[in-house]
């Protein structure tokens, strides 16, 4: 089914994840008849036909139900298997907006990895990019030094921003292994204020109500230019 998917031009595929048995992750829709398959197996199809038709970036989606254990399992076999086709987001080497490139000719032949981070990120109105660790209850807070940029602003409070996910039942590995921070959606004024690098999931009947509101449509448009929307 991934091969399929790959060489018919899809260039983002959905891996639903459970612990296996034998101490090695499993890809299966969970509560469900689907044949359990190894992750590895998986991953390896993945790579062998992810750029056969087309040069640009896959993403993998993850739905991650394995334990800690198994979550770095998964960060190991992708190492293994992607190589340099594995692309991290260095946040490092993202201090200022412009310092991003995101398009799809820079990224040709790179897998991005879409799941939750324990790290993210807030942005101040200069642009500049700071990190924040998260707390005992596994939600990303900003420090009382930083609730302000440098032009003495007052900045983004994560404590309600859906940037700041639970994500204490994540694995620092797999953590620094995501490409694309999952962002719950909440409404379009949410999305078109969150920094770009974020992936937010739309079921396709909201996408519809969009389109058969004239007053949205256009808005809707607009946010999908900047920021990126699974549907």
């Amino acid at each position: 089914m991934y091969a399929l998917a790959l060489l018919n031009g899809s260039r983002c595929v959905e891996l639903d994840c459970y612990d296996g048995s034998d101490g090695k992750p499993d890809v299966t829709h969970g509560n469900t008849l689907t044949t359990r398959i190894k992750y590895r197996d998986v991953c390896q199809t993945i790579m062998d036909t992810a750029f056969v038709n087309s040069p640009y970036p896959v993403t993998l989606s993850l739905e991650v139900h394995t334990s800690i254990e198994q979550q770095r399992e998964m960060v190991k076999i992708m190492q293994e298997i992607f190589g340099p086709h594995m692309t991290n987001y260095d946040m490092a080497a993202a201090t200022k907006l412009d310092g991003i490139t995101f398009s799809p000719e820079a990224l040709r032949g790179k897998i991005l990895i879409k799941s939750k981070r324990k790290k993210l990120t807030t942005w101040s109105s200069s642009g500049v990019m700071s990190l924040t660790p998260a707390d005992e209850d596994g939600f990303v807070r900003l420090d009382s030094n930083d609730e302000k940029d440098e032009a003495g602003k007052e900045g983004p409070k994560l404590d309600d921003d859906p940037l700041a996910i639970n994500s204490t039942h994540i694995s620092e590995e797999l953590s620094n292994a995501t490409f694309m921070p999952a962002i719950k959606f909440k409404n379009l004024k949410q999305l078109g204020a969150l920094p770009h690098f974020g992936v937010s999931s739309v079921d396709e009947g909201k996408v519809e109500s969009w389109y058969k509101a004239i007053e949205l449509q256009q808005e809707a448009c607009n946010v999908a230019k900047g920021f990126m929307v699974r549907v």
